[in-house]
């Protein structure tokens, strides 16, 4: 017999049965958890919810701020730009053609709102001349490999909640 969606239901009870989205907007909304969303996203809070674990952020995107069509070395960046053409072509005529938004570069220009491009650039020449450790070209699909190697029975979503978990881990200690 199917069990009721209440927040006493086992993550186990809660993965052997199919939920309508209705079913889980409703308990989303009883529980105090965001009901936005597609259906994958609506049973990864709720695993979560049930897990104990922190409540993933919303999904929404940010919010990208339009880069202003003038650009020189004073202009400040602002939180929400994105690496786009216009950024990079700008960058290209002030450190040459091989200019490339490199990790350092589209972090700095991400997380440094209220810097001007002229401290971008000098960023940007520093990570040059610093040996950047690689980084896998798609974090996540690394991740997932080396998780499911060494935890075979875990689920697409018990990967998923691990993730979140390391990608909190890991930008604590870089703060």
């Amino acid at each position: 017999m199917r069990p009721k969606l209440t927040a006493r239901i086992s993550i186990e009870e809660f993965e052997d049965w199919y939920w309508k989205k209705t079913e889980l907007v409703d308990f989303c909304r009883s529980n105090s958890i965001s009901s936005s969303g597609s259906k994958p996203d609506l049973e990864f809070r709720i695993k979560a919810f049930l897990r104990g674990l922190p409540l993933p952020k919303s999904s929404k995107r940010r919010l990208r701020k339009k880069v202003p069509d003038e650009l020189d070395l004073s202009t400040v960046i602002e939180e929400g730009w994105s690496c786009n053409p216009k950024l990079g072509a700008f960058f290209k005529q002030h450190c040459g053609n091989a200019f490339r938004f490199n990790y350092a570069m589209r972090n700095f220009i991400h997380t440094q709102a209220g810097k001007t491009l002229e401290d971008a650039i000098e960023c940007y020449k520093e990570s040059l001349k610093k040996e950047q450790p690689s980084l896998p070209q798609n974090e996540f699909a690394a991740f997932m490999k080396s998780y499911s190697r060494l935890n075979p029975q875990s689920s697409r979503n018990d990967i998923l909640l691990a993730w979140d978990k390391w990608k909190q881990t890991s930008r604590s200690k870089k703060e």
